[in-house]
């Protein structure tokens, strides 16, 4: 389990820097919701369910590899957004395209 603790670690912090990083630019919470960050809290709940099981323990550094993507997308949108938009952006995609339409 010891092994384990820095994918957890990983997740913990790829659920917490996102949210801090919009709250100093933006002076309220985000919440995207992005397809990326659904995918990742589903691998990361079987993930939990198969560690704490004691069923398999790989999963925790397949959850740990989503989170990391879909927190540093949500950093880019934040950091890209040139808009006061903080909820239901589905990817950076999106930011961009509206980004292009603003200009």
């Amino acid at each position: 389990m010891l092994r384990e603790l820095i994918p957890i670690a990983i997740v913990i912090a790829c659920f917490i820097v996102p949210v801090v990083i919009g709250f100093i630019k933006f002076r309220k919470m985000t919440s995207y919701h992005t397809i990326a960050v659904k995918i990742s809290v589903s691998i990361t709940i079987v993930a939990y369910v198969l560690l704490f099981t004691g069923l398999s323990s790989w999963p925790m550094s397949l959850a740990a590899a989503a989170c990391l993507y879909a927190a540093l997308e949500q950093i880019l949108i934040t950091l890209l957004n040139r808009q006061d938009k903080t909820v239901d952006i589905k990817s950076i995609w999106h930011v961009l395209k509206d980004n292009r339409k603003s200009v």
